[in-house]
């Protein structure tokens, strides 16, 4: 990619990417375009340690001495970041059918910072927005059902994932500088760790999910069955059984 176009997917400023190559946040790439798709997640990520307060100099400072390396993006997030689209979350909105206030409420209900309607939207953004309304046509739900189902993913998964990177840190990375590697070094270490422990993480989690989820879909069918029987008229007594309690 150009640097605008860079700039422009990941979005900043092509000021700001000639600021993080100054700095050693970015490389170029010698020969054709300078910048590759992959390079979106340093751009994020140092668009994060901006909006935290971290001076930008300084982190170029400790690149320059060697005490810290960004390149653990590229092993962390393997593979290309999801790009801003020449869309708005406004545009993809309407076009869904989704009211903008149930927009609004689904990010906050996924606790994730509620978006303008004039911001562009990432690609992942879309789909997930697209999907929610077609699943709002499918099982005929208003916007509010929406709304109300999707309030159990987002404080759960929040909490899953900080979970999942405290561990991380605290039973990989933290005994790995206990045992006298270097932050830079850790930080090189990690990519190789990381991104086969994300992979085992997310076929457990959906493993388990899967499992939970069968469990329960039989469970809500044999009860309506059971409504069944009885409204039909021949559904078989049960045996009273007095309740006791035992010491």
């Amino acid at each position: 990619m150009t640097k605008e176009e860079l700039a422009r997917v990941a979005g900043t400023t092509p000021e700001k990417v000639d600021a993080l190559v100054a700095r050693g946040m970015l490389a170029l790439r010698p020969g054709g375009d300078p910048f590759r798709e992959e390079d979106i997640h340093r751009v994020r990520f140092a668009e994060a340690l901006d909006q935290a307060g971290v001076s930008l100099d300084d982190i170029g400072r400790l690149i320059a001495d060697g005490l810290y390396s960004i390149d653990f993006i590229e092993g962390v997030f393997p593979g290309t970041g999801w790009p801003l689209l020449d869309k708005t979350f406004g545009e993809v909105a309407d076009e869904a059918g989704l009211p903008w206030d149930v927009v609004q409420r689904l990010y906050a209900n996924w606790s994730l910072p509620p978006p303008s309607r004039d911001q562009p939207i990432r690609e992942d953004d879309e789909v997930v927005l697209r999907e929610r309304a077609e699943a709002a046509r499918l099982g005929r739900m208003d916007p509010d059902a929406i709304v109300a189902a999707s309030r159990y993913l987002g404080d759960n998964i929040r909490r899953m994932a900080a979970a999942q990177v405290r561990a991380f840190v605290d039973n990989v990375m933290r005994p790995m500088l206990e045992e006298g590697m270097s932050p830079v070094e850790v930080l090189e270490a990690i990519g190789p760790i990381a991104v086969p422990m994300q992979e085992y993480g997310a076929r457990l989690r959906n493993w388990l999910y899967d499992r939970q989820l069968e469990a329960h879909i039989f469970q809500a069918a044999i009860e309506i069955l059971e409504e069944i029987f009885e409204e039909a008229g021949y559904a078989p007594e049960r045996l009273a059984r007095v309740p006791a309690i035992a010491f």
